[in-house]
Formats: C-alpha cells, structure tokens, sequence
C-alpha cells in the first residue's frame, strides 16, 4: 500500500503522514485506531508505540525523567488504589465486585464448598461481609491487595469447578 493510499484511509494528508513514518513526527491519538486497521496492525500494540513515543519526547530534555516515571507509576497505583473504593453514597463502588463473589460464595451448597476446600469460603464471605455492614472499617489496602493478589487465583479455582461440574 503506497504512502498516499494509507493517508486517505486515515484521513492525514500525505505530507504528515511522510513525517510520522520517518519519526519526524508523532501521530496523533486519533489516527492510530484507523491506522492500526489500514496496517493490519493490532490496535494495543501500536497504541503502545504511541504513548511511548509521546512520553520519550516529552521528557528527553528533562533533568530526571528515569525517576519521574518511576515517580509516575507509583502515583499511578496509588490513584487505582483510592478508586477502587470511591465512595458513591454509604457503599464504595468498586469493591461491588466483590460483595457479588461473597454473596454469590454464600448461597454455594455445603457440599459444592466442602468439595472444594483450597477456595477459601468462609474468608470470601467474610470479607463481603465487612463491606457490605462494616464499610466504615473497610481498609484500602486490604481491598488493594486482594483486587492485586487474590482475584486470579480465586477466577482460576471457580473455572476448575465450573469445568469439573459440566
């Protein structure tokens, strides 16, 4: 595909276009979806290339751009953390995930949880009730850490069982 045929794809004229393939410029958020599809290119990959592109220049000239992004990844897990429980109302929204695994947990047979003891019942349940009736004790961090360590080996247990059900 020529340089002039890409370009009216994705709507650039061919000049900037000329200048994004030999790193003269960076392309612009809202062509790379359009362009990813013209190049037969998957969207997140080049999306990638994009931000981190973005990110090079625009700290290349700064003094400690190595700490700031550092800097910026703990921020950045630090803002997750807080959102996870932003409060709407009296009940954080984003632990609603997992009062539903607790709730869900609850109404599980004896005999379907006693046949599957690695999965840690009655913690799942507990936790779903601290925020569902304790919220005001929930501790962030506690709920961090869950969201970071428990979840895929809990989505892994239950996938097991729902495979050995069928």
């Amino acid at each position: 595909m020529t340089l002039r045929q890409v370009s009216n794809k994705v709507d650039v004229d061919q000049s900037t276009m000329s200048k994004i393939e030999r790193n003269e410029l960076i392309a612009s958020q809202r062509i790379i979806k359009p362009l990813s599809e013209e190049l037969g290119v998957e969207y997140r990959e080049l999306q990638i290339k994009f931000l981190s592109e973005k990110i090079y220049y625009e700290l290349k000239h700064e003094d400690y751009p190595t700490e700031s992004l550092e800097t910026a990844k703990k921020w950045r897990n630090e803002v997750q953390k807080m959102h996870i429980c932003r409060p709407k109302g009296k009940s954080p929204t984003r632990s609603k995930n997992f009062e539903i695994i607790g709730e869900a947990a609850y109404h599980l047979t004896d005999e379907i949880k006693g046949a599957n003891p690695k999965v840690e019942w009655k913690k799942i349940m507990a936790f779903r009730h601290i925020l569902v009736h304790d919220y005001y004790k929930i501790n962030l961090e506690i709920v961090w850490k869950a969201r970071e360590n428990k979840i895929d080996g809990l989505r892994n247990q239950l996938i097991e069982i729902l495979d050995q059900s069928e």
